[in-house]
């Protein structure tokens, strides 16, 4: 018979005590990570998918669009450069920002359509000379068939839409190209849309972008 004891008999050692209670807490620990880190995940990306994703723009053609920007335009001929920007939406207000310091393209006017109430936006718009046209959320997806800000739409002397689209070739971008389009466009020159990137104004369009309700009020 073996003289060596039998190992399933012998009394734990301090380690061997300690290992049971200490992957408890492992466990614990890497619970209570999952369920901080799972939230806040999400809340991110709802805050975020507007500036991941291209928003949705009506089609240079649209007859909603048309009609409703040629009811914008003053007597005279011109070039017009529509920008639709919501007061709730950051990406916006950068833009209104841009718009106070840029020239204003010769023989050509801006015009500003404003989603919302935001007084202090207001004032900046009207004491730079720029039109303002103030409409709700619903009243931009029925009148302009738009659902997304900002948003860039050129039309030429005639009331053509020649251009609708974003402002930048990349999300978040400064880079903002509107004189470069309307210049590309009195040559001529055929413009592809740049991509939206920005804030759904829409109801239906926040819901699709933001399902928790995190970013947008409901």
């Amino acid at each position: 018979m073996s003289s060596f004891p039998d190992a399933s008999r012998l009394p734990l050692t301090g380690d061997a005590t300690r290992a049971g209670p200490r992957r408890v807490r492992d466990a614990v620990a890497w619970l209570l990570i999952t369920i901080w880190a799972v939230p806040l995940l999400l809340i991110g990306s709802a805050l975020m998918v507007g500036h991941w994703v291209t928003l949705p723009v009506p089609e240079r053609g649209n007859p909603v669009l048309q009609s409703a920007l040629a009811s914008l335009r003053g007597e005279e001929a011109r070039w017009q450069l529509a920008h639709f920007l919501y007061a709730q939406c950051g990406c916006s207000h950068r833009v209104i920002d841009y718009l106070m310091t840029r020239p204003t393209p010769e023989g050509a006017v801006d015009h500003v359509v404003l989603v919302g109430e935001h007084e202090a936006l207001e004032l900046k718009i009207r004491e730079r000379g720029i039109g303002l046209t103030k409409v709700s959320r619903d009243d931009l997806a029925r009148r302009f068939d738009v659902q997304s800000a900002p948003l860039l739409a050129i039309t030429d002397p005639q009331a053509q839409v020649r251009y609708v689209g974003g402002y930048t070739a990349r999300k978040q971008g400064l880079d903002y190209r509107d004189l470069s389009l309307l210049e590309a466009l009195r040559h001529q020159h055929r413009m592809e849309g740049l991509p939206l990137y920005g804030c759904g104004v829409s109801k239906a369009l926040q819901a699709y972008l933001d399902p928790l309700g995190v970013k947008y009020e409901r």
